[in-house]
């Protein structure tokens, strides 16, 4: 049960139970099948076995990698996600499963893009907010508010780069204040695949929302 509270799926805790003291060649992958059909306790090691929470957290890791969409968003609604009603939600859940151990560190990243940020990391507001950064990223929102239509990541791509062009600026000045104010941090997801799945209303509202905070703070 605080397995199950801590994210791990069942079929992961099975795969790391059967590999204690018993092996087959190499593999270390087994689906349940599997373990039925080559699985006998007659082979078991007689040493001690090891217990190695890294290499559960990398089965649970695989097992997570291919659930199929519909049935990790059930399994997350105990987590405190819910993506029924979220338009981008395989793109989210395809960029982020990948990268996630557990169920519950899944859904803290989830959490991250899907909700607005309530604080901003202030290190990093320091390093990437600068005299021009507000005019800069206010110019962005005017072009997004312009378009009639919604946008894909490669859209998003080609807008980002001829705005980048236009004005002679790098991509840190400004893919990472965008991050900062749809996230409240730097890094995570590439800056044209997040404002894919934020969308065009969520970024210009919590944009504003930072410049407007960070106005305030000044």
């Amino acid at each position: 049960m605080e397995f199950r509270k801590a994210g791990f799926l069942p079929q992961a805790i099975l795969n790391f139970l059967v590999r204690l003291g018993w092996s087959n060649q190499d593999k270390e992958l087994f689906t349940l099948d599997e373990m039925i059909e080559l699985f006998n306790p007659k082979d078991i090691n007689k040493s001690p076995s090891a217990y190695n929470y890294e290499k559960l957290l990398w089965i649970n890791a695989h097992y997570i990698k291919a659930l199929d969409n519909k049935q990790l968003e059930k399994l997350l609604i105990p987590f405190g996600v819910d993506l029924s009603s979220y338009i981008k939600k395989d793109a989210l859940l395809n960029a982020k499963k990948t990268r996630a151990n557990t169920l519950l560190d899944l859904a803290k990243n989830l959490k991250q893009i899907i909700t607005d940020p309530t604080e901003y990391d202030s290190k990093s507001v320091k390093k990437f907010i600068k005299d021009d950064t507000l005019e800069i990223m206010q110019g962005f929102l005017k072009i997004l508010k312009n378009l009639t239509s919604s946008q894909n990541f490669s859209q998003y791509e080609e807008l980002s780069k001829d705005y980048m062009d236009k004005l002679s600026i790098k991509m840190p000045q400004f893919a990472q204040p965008f991050r900062i104010a749809l996230l409240g941090k730097i890094g995570g997801l590439s800056i044209f695949e997040l404002f894919d799945i934020v969308g065009k209303e969520d970024i210009i509202k919590r944009t504003e929302i930072f410049i407007q905070n960070y106005n305030k703070e000044k």
